[in-house]
Protein backbone atom coordinates (compact mmCIF):
# COMPACT_ATOMS: atom_id res chain seq x y z
CA UNK A 1 0.00 0.00 0.00
CA UNK A 2 2.76 2.48 1.10
CA UNK A 3 4.68 2.03 -2.02
CA UNK A 4 1.18 2.70 -4.60
CA UNK A 5 0.76 6.03 -2.54
CA UNK A 6 4.81 6.84 -3.02
CA UNK A 7 4.36 6.20 -6.33
CA UNK A 8 1.35 8.30 -6.66
CA UNK A 9 3.01 10.80 -4.89
CA UNK A 10 6.08 10.69 -7.60
CA UNK A 11 4.10 11.21 -10.26
CA UNK A 12 2.31 14.35 -9.30
CA UNK A 13 5.07 15.83 -8.41
CA UNK A 14 6.86 14.87 -12.17
CA UNK A 15 3.47 16.26 -13.41
CA UNK A 16 3.80 19.52 -11.94
CA UNK A 17 7.65 19.74 -12.80
CA UNK A 18 6.93 18.77 -16.41
CA UNK A 19 4.28 21.39 -16.45
CA UNK A 20 6.35 24.25 -15.14
CA UNK A 21 4.08 24.94 -11.99
CA UNK A 22 6.65 23.39 -9.36
CA UNK A 23 9.00 26.97 -9.23
CA UNK A 24 5.90 29.07 -8.76
CA UNK A 25 4.71 27.06 -5.80
CA UNK A 26 7.98 26.11 -4.23
CA UNK A 27 8.18 29.97 -4.46
CA UNK A 28 4.82 30.32 -2.28
CA UNK A 29 5.95 27.57 -0.17
CA UNK A 30 9.38 29.40 1.11
CA UNK A 31 7.22 32.65 1.28
CA UNK A 32 4.49 31.17 2.92
CA UNK A 33 7.38 30.34 5.81
CA UNK A 34 8.66 33.44 5.80
CA UNK A 35 5.54 35.48 6.74
CA UNK A 36 3.67 33.16 8.23
CA UNK A 37 4.65 32.32 12.06
CA UNK A 38 5.89 29.30 13.07
CA UNK A 39 4.82 27.11 16.24
CA UNK A 40 7.81 27.16 18.47
CA UNK A 41 7.79 23.09 18.43
CA UNK A 42 7.72 23.39 14.82
CA UNK A 43 10.77 25.88 15.11
CA UNK A 44 12.33 23.85 17.09
CA UNK A 45 12.21 20.36 14.99
CA UNK A 46 13.34 22.13 11.75
CA UNK A 47 16.68 23.74 13.74
CA UNK A 48 17.00 20.16 15.22
CA UNK A 49 16.92 18.30 11.53
CA UNK A 50 19.11 20.91 10.19
CA UNK A 51 21.76 20.66 12.80
CA UNK A 52 21.76 16.83 12.72
CA UNK A 53 21.95 16.72 9.09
Amino acid sequence: MAAIAETSVKSRFTELIQGGVGAPILLLGMLAMVILPLPPILLDMFFTCNYSA
